[in-house]
């Protein structure tokens, strides 16, 4: 969550349970906020202390010169998995037309749960993540522990969905949440969406991104926080032209121990998050 990267000045260590069951090894995540107090060489400290197989950094690109540091540290073997970009736009007058084309409409009704199956094998059997960027890692874990995900985050109560169909087919989706941002304001962070590839590169996912918008304006949301891969260019162009600018980067590290680490610790408590 963004909420994460703003809110906090100390680092958040975590034991992802969900993650361990996923690879079938010990993983940890380190979550480095935007306004950390502790400096890079006491966070690659802190790194080479956390007790686990596979240990998920995530940190400001601000911080350049952490990446090198790491990969110089004789405790650790450490990936650069990859860059998450986070953008944001104020809500106030969002708005949304919910026809498309005369055949296509915006809906927050829930998905089947055999359509949800079928949408999530269909739009991410070809997407690639940090964990993609692994050679240590399965590629079949990947692609069905990301599978999971995915259908934990579309089902969860937490979760808003805002979805573009016609009258036979999800073909674009959205899943936001609410959280307090600083000073108390409620604002909105996009955890999941995608385009059916039957419906890619027609426009139609901005119409989906436009109603997530609206709907997340009607609760109240005063800003809306989405993120993605650095690589991912068409869709960081389509937020843009919605109005959305470049907040804040997150390198995404891979942190492994060499067989002859010792004096680890382990101070970590439950978490599930992809």
């Amino acid at each position: 969550m963004i909420s994460d990267y703003l809110s906090v000045q100390t680092p958040i260590t975590r034991y992802s349970e969900v993650e361990s069951r996923r690879f079938g090894r010990s993983v940890a995540r380190l979550t480095v906020p935007l306004r950390c107090e502790l400096s890079d060489s006491e966070l690659v400290a802190l790194a080479s202390s956390i007790d686990a197989d596979l240990l998920i950094l995530r940190s400001p690109t601000t911080r350049n010169r952490l990446g090198g540091m790491l990969g110089a540290n004789p405790k650790i073997q450490t990936i650069h998995a990859d860059t998450l970009l986070y953008f944001s736009r104020e809500l106030e007058g969002s708005h949304v037309n919910f026809r498309h084309s005369g055949s296509f409409y915006v809906s927050t009704e829930p998905i089947p749960s055999d359509e949800l199956r079928d949408l999530i094998l269909a739009t991410f059997a070809d997407y690639q993540n940090h964990y993609s960027a692994n050679p240590d890692l399965p590629s079949g874990a990947v692609q069905a522990g990301y599978a999971e995900w995915a259908f934990n985050t579309l089902t969860s109560e937490d979760g808003h969905l805002v979805t573009l169909r016609n009258k036979e087919i999800v073909v674009a989706f959205i899943v936001y949440s609410l959280f307090r941002h600083i000073g108390g304001e409620v604002h909105a962070e996009v955890l999941l969406n995608g385009t059916h590839p039957r419906f890619r590169n027609l426009g139609l996912y901005g119409v989906a991104f436009q109603g997530s918008l609206a709907d997340a304006a009607s609760r109240g949301a005063r800003r809306m926080w989405i993120s993605t891969q650095s690589s991912h260019r068409a869709m960081i162009r389509t937020w843009e032209k919605a109005g959305l600018r470049f907040e804040i980067g997150l390198n995404t590290y891979h942190c492994s121990p060499h067989k002859s680490r010792e004096g680890r610790v382990n101070s970590l408590v439950s978490d599930g998050r992809s």
